[in-house]
């Protein structure tokens, strides 16, 4: 029957019934049982023990269904005598399984107090709790260039910087430029001519011939060889 699931599509489907019924209702009310029917008999996820016994079911079930899967294609193959290549056993799908184990130890995965390593003699940590905790940790390469009194001793290393720093800075160095060079320009070009200045030069006109009549001496005025006619 085309409408029928897969051995594989049932086991998905219960293991997310498992996943949704943990996720909405295991928090809610810490009294009120979870059930779940699986194979004509109802179980508690609230209680670990259950969990452990309908999981061990699914997985049994998953494995058997799998193990018909491979054996029926080898069948085939026999039945039409051997012709063609044998057909190669498919994996076992082991993410799907350790969902399952996910399941089990939903308590612990969902555990999201910070100091949970130190108050659990055994803890465990999510996906998620492991990635935060490895983002969290340093090398312990980072510690072999410190003394015993806490000095840095490695050679200095200029930081890069970034995409975002760069533009910084080249933004900065242009706003310079264009103040250096408008004050270069403006330092260097003609002032205006003042008329207090002009009045005050017009004034020395006949300070030579009052400084001679004074001095009593003759202003000696260099003769200009004469042009020779070509």
């Amino acid at each position: 029957m085309s409408g029928e699931q897969t051995y594989i599509e049932r086991t998905r489907s219960t293991i997310e019934a498992i996943e949704s019924a943990l996720r909405t209702k295991f928090k809610a009310d810490d009294s009120a049982p979870i059930p779940l029917t699986y194979r004509d008999r109802t179980y508690n996820l609230r209680n670990r023990s259950a969990r452990i016994l309908v999981a061990a079911t699914i997985s049994d079930d998953y494995l058997r269904e799998h193990g018909e899967f491979n054996q029926l294609a080898l069948d085939k193959w026999r039945d039409k005598g051997e012709q063609g290549q044998r057909p190669s056993p498919v994996s076992v799908d082991t993410a799907l399984l350790d969902r399952l184990t996910d399941a089990l130890l939903y308590e612990e995965l969902t555990d999201e107090r910070p100091d949970k390593m130190t108050l659990e003699e055994y803890p465990i940590m999510s996906e998620h709790q492991e990635e935060r905790r490895r983002d969290n940790e340093y090398a312990d390469v980072l510690a072999e260039s410190y003394d015993a009194s806490g000095k840095n001793r490695a050679e200095p290393v200029r930081r890069v910087r970034t995409a975002r720093e760069q533009r910084f800075v080249e933004k900065l160095a242009r706003k310079k430029n264009r103040e250096r060079k408008a004050r270069y320009k403006r330092d260097t070009s003609p002032g205006s001519v003042e008329e207090s200045a002009s009045q005050s030069f017009s004034q020395c006109v006949g300070i030579a011939e009052k400084w001679r009549s004074f001095t009593g001496r003759e202003e000696i005025v260099e003769e200009k060889p004469a042009l020779i006619a070509a």
